[in-house]
């Protein structure tokens, strides 16, 4: 539409834009929160993508079972440490148990304040669930995909940060969605995250894809398993999810960025080296509750 080009022009393509300015924020100052404003159903129109991580977290699921705590840090582009990590502890503040971070980028300017987030999230036993992302990159050789919990593939800051890849219908070589990023050092787990079908706003229904979206399922799951075992700690359903997932012991085929074809097991794109499954998940919380 006309609204939406003019947008991009002024604002996201335009260098002498100011949106730190508007807001009212100090960037380098973490200290200093009170800016921005509580308007987050601004322009859905147009910037869909929350709308359809938060309907693929609630879809099918019963009255009270899930809700969803709205926390806008970016409504496209490249989001701010500062606000990543702020939001965060609001979000914890406010009584969230699982934080979605259906989002991506390759910089990073203050990896300490998202650091320092992840741990007051575990520290109040919260658990963070966020996407992988959709560059197709193998992240053990490109560790510049934010947010992750470590530096330079090295020991992980906090036990309760989930990252999540896109995995697809197949049980074959083509298991891994082709636009995944992967990596045994920073993905977790892989989630369904092609073929799928969300809400947009204004109750339209579309085809949908991506590993926001696989983030959404695996942050549904560990929101399952909170509302029914609610002592269970972070690092707990952390581990439940990835040691319930379904194994595969084939290999995947992958291209690379020089559109070479390499084959490489499925138990070495991820941590666990599986896809996430809710049943088994359930299962595996209810045996650690009783334990």
């Amino acid at each position: 539409s006309y609204s939406n080009y003019k947008d991009i022009l002024e604002k996201r393509i335009n260098i002498e834009y100011n949106e730190r300015k508007i807001s009212g924020d100090s960037p380098n100052d973490i200290k200093d929160i009170y800016y921005g404003n509580n308007k987050i159903s601004s322009n859905i129109d147009i910037y869909s993508h929350c709308t359809r991580v938060a309907s693929t977290i609630v879809s099918d699921t019963k009255v009270n079972e899930i809700s969803i705590m709205p926390i806008c840090i970016s409504p496209y582009g490249d989001e701010h440490d500062k606000d990543i990590a702020l939001g965060i502890r609001y979000a914890v503040d406010n009584g969230a148990k699982v934080i979605n971070m259906s989002f991506g980028k390759e910089f990073s300017l203050h990896k300490d304040w998202v650091f320092d987030a992840f741990r007051y999230a575990e520290e109040n036993n919260v658990l963070i669930v966020s996407s992988a992302g959709n560059s197709g990159f193998n992240l053990s050789n490109k560790n510049n995909y934010y947010p992750n919990d470590n530096v330079d593939n090295g020991p992980e800051v906090s036990n309760n940060f989930v990252l999540v890849g896109a995995s697809t219908p197949y049980a074959n070589e083509k298991l891994v969605a082709p636009y995944s990023n992967y990596g045994e050092y920073d993905v977790d787990i892989f989630a369904p995250g092609t073929n799928m079908k969300t809400y947009y706003p204004n109750n339209e229904i579309k085809d949908d894809g991506g590993t926001s979206l696989s983030a959404a399922i695996v942050t549904k799951i560990a929101a399952l398993i909170y509302s029914y075992y609610p002592k269970l700690k972070a690092s707990e359903i952390k581990d439940i999810l990835l040691k319930s997932s379904v194994k595969y012991k084939f290999d995947i085929k992958l291209r690379h960025e020089n559109d070479s074809i390499k084959y490489v097991p499925f138990s070495k794109l991820s941590k666990s080296g599986g896809v996430v499954n809710a049943y088994n998940a359930l299962l595996m919380a209810e045996k650690v509750a009783k334990e």
